[in-house]
């Protein structure tokens, strides 16, 4: 059974259901929660791309909207069922982040959103406990967003090497954060939000892919241990970029941090081959008393 993603409104992810008292509800199989999580794994409102693809060993970005919902527990105090619903909570986010744009991270109150978008009070919190609630939720629905462009350009790199991949996919996320104000915001204040659930997402999602990558081209890169490169290099490049763009006047250019931060991920996939030369290559001492 395939898994349809919505284009409209919240952009939410549906599955499509039949009628008739002996159907079972159809998962997505491409979908981690498809073994008795699905009741407590409905994704809430994210964004409106959603990217759903097929198996065949491919991330979707369905899956990584589910994770950041399990391990944040959900944001929402009611989870949108129905397309009004979902226009709303929509509608809400936008709002949400035109008065970030417009009185900063700092000064947004619920009230100030209800205005924007239109709505009583009592509305926002029919979703949302919180300002941080929605704020946590506006920082999913833009993870989701990025992820987008990152899958979108992995595939058109994918058979480039890793110095160029890893360039490539960067510039991407430094554009998509950059060229939006809200986003801007949002990175400038990252440490103090409550990031952790939506950032251990991300780094699953670019673990899985950077892992399929690795084993595409095996032969160039041997690590050794790769859990252990990817846990560190994936963390390396997060925490850097996030330091890089919440800084109001970095002393490096954006491209002097992409091309350390691409020649340090290369080099360090490259070293497991490198260890290996070396362990074959005859000490000098050895060589000597022969």
């Amino acid at each position: 059974m395939a898994c349809h993603c919505a284009a409209s409104g919240s952009g939410l992810p549906r599955i499509s259901q039949r009628s008739g008292p002996a159907m079972r509800r159809p998962v997505c199989r491409s979908a981690p929660w498809r073994r008795g999580m699905a009741g407590r794994a409905e994704p809430s409102a994210m964004t409106e791309p959603l990217v759903c693809r097929g198996a065949a060993g491919r991330t979707t970005l369905l899956r990584v909207v589910a994770r950041i919902q399990l391990a944040s527990g959900g944001v929402m105090r009611k989870r949108p069922a129905q397309q009004r619903s979902r226009d709303m909570v929509a509608t809400l986010l936008d709002a949400a982040a035109r008065v970030v744009v417009e009185r900063g991270l700092d000064n947004l109150t619920t009230n100030h959103v209800a205005e924007a978008a239109g709505v009583s009070i009592g509305s926002l919190y029919q979703y949302f406990d919180d300002k941080d609630a929605l704020i946590e939720a506006l920082m999913q629905r833009h993870t989701a967003e990025l992820l987008v462009v990152v899958d979108g350009r992995l595939r058109e790199l994918i058979d480039a090497d890793a110095r160029a991949i890893t360039r490539g996919i960067l510039e991407a996320v430094f554009d998509v954060v950059e060229n939006d104000p809200c986003r801007r915001e949002l990175v400038r204040h990252w440490d103090r939000l409550r990031t952790r659930s939506t950032l251990r997402a991300l780094e699953q999602h670019m673990t899985e892919a950077c892992r399929m990558y690795v084993m595409r081209h095996h032969e160039q890169y041997r690590v050794e241990n790769l859990p252990a490169a990817l846990f560190v290099g994936i963390n390396s490049l997060h925490y850097t970029v996030a330091h890089y763009l919440s800084l109001e006047n970095p002393v490096l250019r954006r491209a002097e941090v992409i091309g350390a931060l691409s020649d340090m991920l290369a080099a360090y996939l490259l070293s497991g081959e490198t260890k290996k030369a070396a362990r074959r290559r005859p000490s000098s001492s050895r060589v000597k008393q022969s």
